[in-house]
């Protein structure tokens, strides 16, 4: 019921792009949205039925490019575990599945860098110790260059429907992690990550209107979403038979689209249409893990704290007439 994945074997996704979804998605009792997209179905549930962890802290969006792409870097994965059924309890709070990932830990020796471009992104790791044998960073981005090519091909789509603009969509991620070893035999770990994806869609044309003859129509439409997390996480001892794990982090997604219209006519008068909807999610979460060994006996147990804030929705409406300069 437990797949474990590694580097070696993620599937290329969309594009020849590696994507940690396409693995999953090959999994016994894994199903697809809709064509292909839309997240993973564990056995009939529902997408948010399932619980990610990105080195131990839980993401409520797991995909760029409205679900074609997962949101994680293939090139910093050091594991993903998918948990199908019989997860532990200390994994709880969803009903299908988790998928557990961990960043790989940067190299306190020596520095590595890589370079990866495929047809739709292009990507950077670098490996470096700040202090060697004590303390090292790992820093990693990825970015699609396939704007030129939207941009193109949605403006020249544009002009045989007798219209100007065009269309853009681009996402991005940043990873960083960064490992110290302490003096107590204790272990520190700092984790950031940041993503956005964006949506822009602009045309304009001219029409007759029978009121005011010839008028300028200029339409744009966007939409994002993003998401932002950092997590601090200490590994130490206590007395010679147990071990804590204790994570801190904060969380943040947000969602954003507006639609703005306007026509503007022969007297360069100006009516305009404007709305924005807005939503989101933060949260701050503390757990604390630890495992006793006593002979025979392997006991786990600790405890966890969260605070969320939920942004249901936020909507901006203005409707207006007003004379152009």
């Amino acid at each position: 019921s437990n797949v474990l994945l590694n580097q070696s074997i993620v599937a290329a996704g969309v594009g020849g792009e590696p994507d940690l979804l396409q693995a999953m998605m090959r999994q016994s009792g894994v199903n697809t949205g809709t064509d292909g997209i839309g997240g993973i179905h564990i056995r009939g549930g529902k997408t948010d039925q399932n619980l990610v962890l990105y080195d131990g802290v839980k993401l409520y969006h797991s995909a760029h490019a409205f679900g074609v792409n997962s949101l994680f870097n293939s090139s910093v994965i050091d594991q993903a575990r998918l948990h199908k059924s019989g997860a532990s309890g200390s994994l709880s709070g969803r009903l299908s599945s988790i998928m557990d990932i961990k960043i790989k830990e940067p190299d306190l020796q020596t520095n590595h860098a890589m370079v990866q471009v495929s047809t739709i992104a292009s990507q950077a790791t670098l490996e470096a110790p700040i202090l060697k044998d004590k303390l090292g960073i790992l820093l990693s981005g990825r970015r699609t260059h396939i704007d030129p090519i939207v941009k193109s091909i949605s403006s020249r789509d544009k002009e045989e429907n007798h219209a100007n603009g065009n269309t853009n969509f681009f996402f991005n991620d940043f990873n960083i992690k960064m490992y110290g070893k302490l003096k107590n035999h204790g272990r520190l770990y700092l984790t950031v990550y940041s993503s956005d994806d964006s949506y822009d869609e602009i045309t304009q044309r001219y029409k007759w209107d029978t009121d005011s003859g010839v008028v300028n129509v200029r339409d744009k439409a966007s939409f994002g979403w993003e998401n932002k997390l950092a997590s601090i996480r200490y590994n130490f001892f206590i007395g010679n038979s147990s071990f804590a794990n204790a994570i801190l982090s904060t969380y943040r997604y947000g969602y954003n689209s507006l639609h703005n219209n306007s026509l503007t006519d022969s007297q360069n008068i100006t009516k305009r249409k404007y709305s924005e909807f807005e939503s989101g999610l933060n949260s701050q979460e503390l757990k604390l893990g630890i495992e006793t060994v006593k002979g025979n006996h392997h006991l786990k147990y600790g405890f966890s704290g969260n605070h969320r804030i939920y942004h249901l929705g936020n909507r901006t409406y203005d409707e207006s007439t007003f004379v152009s300069d």
